[in-house]
């Protein structure tokens, strides 16, 4: 799946086996891809909570979907994979600014635990701090709300999701921000807070729909990692 001579940028190594070298683990991957299917068919939106769980049971919902054959979730989004691992780093680089163009001090929040430099490898940036998978996951698990899976391959409704993300970006960040308050500031309740999961989806689904409806996106195909 990662092997794309047409992507944008070629994937950073994997590591697949302890002591290998990479820039992501193999479970990482896994994680990330787990995060848009789960919860993405006709089952109950509140699954994609289960991706925080841990990689047994990302690893248990890989296989049994991989199994599917044609009706694999996660076979459908093969021509979406470079377009979600780069959503999932462009989501924390990008947020800061999102968060703090609409007046908000995204550094001083409880919820940026980490001030520690880090290295998104996908995009090559470095950015002031360690992003929390507790607040990633569901953010990057609502652009479910923007696949289209009716056919035998994925497609986005609206491409490219970036441009869902500098739209409703700021806003999806305070539902997860609020959330994290209400849940006493516990990133394990957080990453797992099954509800969170599922208003997060709803709301692009609902910018999604409005959006085409008024005519400012037109619907497009394949991936566009840009």
């Amino acid at each position: 799946m990662l092997d794309n001579k047409n992507a944008v940028r070629p994937f950073p190594k994997v590591s697949y086996f302890f002591g290998d070298n990479g820039d992501y683990d193999v479970a990482d991957v896994v994680q990330i891809l787990c995060t848009l299917a789960m919860g993405s068919g006709e089952g109950d939106r509140e699954e994609a909570a289960r991706v925080y769980s841990g990689f047994g049971g990302c690893l248990d919902f890989y296989q049994e979907d991989m199994a599917k054959g044609r009706d694999s979730i996660i076979r459908k989004l093969e021509p979406l994979i470079y377009d979600i691992l780069y959503l999932a780093e462009i989501i924390p680089a990008e947020m800061p600014k999102l968060y703090n163009t609409v007046g908000g001090k995204f550094m001083a929040l409880d919820l940026i635990k980490s001030k520690k430099s880090s290295r998104l490898p996908f995009i090559d940036t470095k950015i002031d701090y360690t992003p929390h998978k507790a607040w990633v996951l569901p953010i990057l698990s609502a652009f479910r709300g923007n696949l289209d899976l009716e056919g035998p391959k994925a497609k986005w409704v609206v491409a490219p999701p970036t441009l869902i993300l500098r739209d409703t970006g700021a806003e999806l960040f305070e539902i997860v921000n609020k959330t994290f308050i209400n849940e006493s500031r516990n990133f394990n309740s957080l990453g797992r807070n099954k509800s969170l999961y599922a208003r997060l989806a709803d709301r692009v689904e609902t910018f999604v729909t409005k959006a085409v409806a008024k005519g400012r996106y037109a619907k497009v195909t394949g991936g566009t990692s840009k």
